[in-house]
């Protein structure tokens, strides 16, 4: 079915807006993903984001992994706490200030990380490799030109 019938001047098709075939995209792409960690391995998406950033990053706070989330802070402290419950990281209070709580990852979770990786690696090389380098470049430009955007603008945007 097609709207073009139908259409009004003064509506702006559905296609025309970027948020929404940029959530076509997220949500087809986390489909897949959610299904492959899912069914293999008992996690979730904001999970794996967790564990790859404590294999890069080593020993970290729950702020700390927020932020280079991208995430809520609650949203990063369940998911710690399920990774916890399934063995995959550890919470433990800093040596010199008992304030300051680190996540480490745990040698499970290490193993769970590890078996995911070349996967993704695959999924990321195929994907990239349907654009040409400048289309890449481009891309990655504009994606983060828009995130600069609305990170600086905030709630004023709408």
């Amino acid at each position: 079915m097609t709207l073009e019938d139908q259409s009004n001047p003064d509506v702006i098709p559905l296609d025309d807006f970027l948020t929404y075939r940029l959530n076509v995209l997220s949500n087809l792409l986390n489909k897949q993903t959610v299904r492959f960690l899912k069914d293999e391995h008992g996690i979730a998406i904001p999970d794996w984001r967790v564990l790859l950033l404590l294999v890069q990053g080593g020993p970290m706070s729950i702020r700390d992994l927020a932020s280079l989330s991208r995430a809520d802070k609650a949203l990063i402290s369940r998911v710690v706490s399920r990774l916890i419950d399934l063995g995959l990281v550890v919470r433990k209070t800093n040596d010199y200030d008992a304030r300051l709580v680190q996540v480490s990852i745990t040698e499970k979770g290490r193993d769970v990380f590890n078996n995911i990786q070349p996967r993704a690696r695959v999924r990321q090389q195929v994907l990239r490799s349907i654009l040409e380098p400048d289309e890449l470049e481009v891309l990655d430009r504009a994606l983060t030109k828009l995130t600069d955007f609305v990170d600086e603008k905030g709630d004023d945007l709408f």
